[in-house]
């Protein structure tokens, strides 16, 4: 999962264009790496890091500390509702964080709201499960063995809720945030079998890796 991440990483935040040395937000900053590589590429200016679990803010403030990132702060923040100044930020960025949103009109608004006028928004999320193999080899993996499920509701929160480029325009239009501009990226990552486990003898040898894409 990090290798696949981590190589989604370069296109986006160049989009966010992050040397003008102005405010930053990251929607769902996790642990925070990706708060702290906005904040190295923004320069002189400072990044607030938001998202909700505490323990992962914990540990996003940790390592910006161990980093030396004096530009940076965290905070426990609902992206959806919560009171960010108005034209606070000039930029606001998510890796893989969008998807979830309960309330995705009001996030977005709330989220146009925050940014300057002329502000920026750059994000990822995942394509269709047809065109992504991090989700569809598992899938069909399991299929054998799993009883039938319904379909999910394809615009509830899971991570494959913003994979249709029509839905996402329609939000962002609705919310003032401009037309979208992106383009689909795939990175080739490798999955690596599970480690050996103790409590268990091996009666042969693990797997080799087996290389599988992921698009986003």
């Amino acid at each position: 999962k990090t290798q696949v991440l981590a190589g989604c990483a370069g296109a986006w935040l160049g989009a966010g264009e992050l040397g003008g040395g102005g405010g930053g937000r990251g929607v769902g900053g996790g642990a925070g790496a990706t708060t702290r590589e906005a904040a190295r590429r923004a320069g002189g200016g400072s990044v607030l890091g938001a998202d909700l679990p505490a323990v992962l803010l914990a540990e996003a403030a940790r390592r910006a500390q161990q980093a030396a990132a004096g530009n940076v702060r965290f905070e426990r923040a609902d992206a959806q509702v919560h009171p960010f100044p108005d034209g606070g930020f000039d930029v606001a960025l998510s890796r893989f964080g969008v998807m979830f949103f309960d309330d995705p009109a009001a996030a977005w608004a709330n989220i146009a709201r925050a940014l300057r006028p002329g502000g920026r928004l750059a994000f990822c999320c995942w394509q269709a499960a047809p065109a992504n193999e991090f989700f569809a080899v598992p899938r069909e993996a399991v299929a054998p063995f799993a009883p039938p499920r319904p379909p999910p509701d394809p615009e509830a929160p899971r991570p494959l809720s913003l994979a249709s480029p029509d839905r996402l325009r329609d939000l962002l239009a609705g919310d003032g945030l401009g037309a979208l501009a992106g383009s689909p990226s795939t990175t080739a990552a490798r999955v690596r079998p599970a480690p050996p486990n103790p409590a268990r003898r091996r009666t042969r040898p693990a797997p080799a890796p087996v290389p599988r894409r992921a698009t986003a």
